[in-house]
C-alpha cells in the first residue's frame, strides 16, 4: 500500500502482495477488531471528594466534560459510594445513545493525604450505575479523594458489518496490479514525451486524477459483473431477495441477504441429506457446528418416541390432521454456537426466524427438525419436543 500512495486509494482485496493489498480474511479480522474496541471504550473518567457527602472535582465523559454534565453522585456510608448515569444521552446529531457501563477501574484513592494502591474496587450495580468502596491500610472503610475510568460501550452495539467486513469476502482475482497503477501507465503513454514523466507537479497530479477515475470503472465493472450472480451481489442483493420471494429485512448485512440467497439456491436441489447439510452451512456459517440424524437398523424395534395413530397415539397437541405421526429416524437436529450476548437479537432471528423458515421449507412434510447450542448443562432445546428424546 505505502509503496503506490495514490494509486491504490482503497484496500484491494488480495493475498498476492502484503504491500499493495490485504488478504480477504485479513480484512475480516481489522473490521472484527475495531468493532471489538468500538465495544468497550473509556465512556468516562471521574474525580470526587467524599466525607459524609461528595462534592464531583472533575469529569470527562463520552457525552460531554465538566463538572456540570457529571453523573450523580451518592454517598452511601464511609467509604462507599453510588455513580448514577442517565440511561442515555443525545449526541449532537440528536442520535440517542445508551449508555452502557462495562468495565470499572480505580485509578486513584487519597484518604487524609495519602496515596493508597489498591485498596477499594469498583463493582457495576446496573449498566448505567455503579458502586464504589475505598477503604484505609487498616481494612476500615475510608473516605477521599477518589478518581475512576469506566467503560463500555455508548450507543448502537458495534458489529464487523458497519465496517465493511463480511463473512463470505473472497480474495480479488483480477486486480493484482492496482487498476490505477495500469491506467496511469496507459496515459503517460498518449501523453508523449513532450510531458514530463516526473511524479511531482501538476502533470502528474492530472495523469493520476485520471487513472483513478478509469480505475474505478474498471471496479465498476468487477461489481456490475458480481451482481449478476444471486451469491456474489452486493449493491443488489435485497433486489435478488426480492426476486426470488425471500423476505429480510434492512438491517441485514450483505453476508446475511447472500446467506439468504445461497440457502435458496441450495434448497432447491430437493431434500437429500447433502443438499439439507449445504443449505443449513450456507445459512449459517460458521454458527454451525453439526447437523445430527438419528438412525437406527432395526427396523423392528422403532426407536422411542415413534408414534402413529393406530399404533402408538401422540400427543394430541401433535397431531395437526390425521393423528400424530413422528419418528426419530425423520428427525433432524442442527446443533449450533452458543450465542454472542452483543447481538442476541440478530442471533435468535437468525434461528428461530431464517433456520425454521429453511427447515420448513426444505424437509419432507413427515420430518421434524429441532436446533440448539451445548453448554456445561448439556444442550439448551429450541424449538421441537421430539428433540427432548432424542437427546
Amino acid at each position: 500500500m505505502a509503496c503506490f500512495g495514490g494509486f491504490c486509494p482503497a484496500f484491494r482485496l488480495t493475498s498476492d502482495d502484503p504491500l499493495t493489498g490485504v488478504a480477504a480474511n485479513q480484512w475480516q479480522r481489522l473490521t472484527n477488531d475495531v468493532a471489538a474496541m468500538h465495544r468497550v471504550f473509556d465512556l468516562a473518567v471521574l474525580t470526587y471528594d467524599c466525607a459524609s457527602s461528595t462534592a464531583v472535582v472533575a469529569y470527562s465523559g463520552c457525552h460531554g466534560s465538566g463538572v456540570a454534565v457529571a453523573p450523580t453522585v451518592t454517598w452511601v456510608s464511609a467509604g462507599i459510594v453510588d455513580i448514577t448515569w442517565a440511561p442515555t444521552y443525545t449526541d449532537e446529531h440528536d442520535i440517542t445513545r445508551d449508555f452502557v457501563a462495562l468495565e470499572c477501574e480505580l485509578q486513584g484513592h487519597t484518604h487524609g493525604g495519602v496515596a493508597l494502591t489498591n485498596l477499594g474496587r469498583v463493582t457495576i450495580s446496573s449498566p448505567n450505575s455503579v458502586r464504589v468502596e475505598c477503604w484505609d491500610t487498616s481494612g476500615a472503610a475510608a473516605d477521599g479523594r477518589v478518581t475512576i475510568v469506566v467503560s463500555g460501550t455508548f450507543g448502537p452495539v458495534s458489529n464487523y458489518t458497519d465496517y465493511g467486513g463480511d463473512r463470505d469476502k473472497r480474495d480479488c482475482v483480477t486486480e493484482r496490479i492496482p487498476y490505477a497503477l495500469t491506467w496511469y501507465q496507459e496515459i503517460g503513454g498518449m501523453f508523449g514525451s513532450a510531458f514530463t514523466q516526473n511524479r511531482t507537479g501538476y502533470v502528474h497530479a492530472l495523469k493520476l486524477a485520471m487513472a483513478r477515475m478509469h480505475a474505478a470503472e474498471s471496479r465498476d465493472a468487477e461489481r456490475f459483473s458480481c451482481n449478476a450472480m444471486p451469491t456474489l451481489a452486493g449493491d443488489m442483493s435485497a433486489s435478488w431477495c426480492e426476486t426470488l420471494d425471500i423476505p429480510f429485512s434492512d438491517s441485514d448485512s450483505g453476508a446475511m441477504r447472500r446467506s439468504l440467497l445461497a440457502t435458496r439456491l441450495a434448497a432447491a436441489q430437493g431434500p437429500s441429506p447433502d443438499a439439507v447439510d449445504a443449505a443449513v452451512a450456507a445459512l449459517l456459517g460458521s454458527n454451525l457446528v453439526e447437523v445430527h440424524r438419528f438412525t437406527f437398523n432395526d427396523l423392528d424395534d422403532p426407536p422411542y418416541p415413534t408414534r402413529w395413530p393406530y399404533g402408538t397415539p401422540g400427543a394430541p397437541g401433535s397431531d395437526i390432521g390425521g393423528g400424530a405421526w413422528y419418528s426419530e429416524r425423520c428427525h433432524v437436529f442442527v446443533e449450533v454456537v452458543p450465542p454472542n450476548t452483543n447481538d442476541w437479537a440478530g442471533y435468535r432471528e437468525l434461528l428461530d426466524v431464517h433456520l425454521f423458515r429453511l427447515l420448513d421449507t426444505i424437509l419432507p412434510a413427515h420430518a421434524t427438525f429441532d436446533y440448539g447450542t451445548y453448554s456445561d448443562g448439556g444442550f439448551i432445546i429450541g424449538v421441537s419436543l421430539i428433540g427432548v428424546d432424542a437427546l
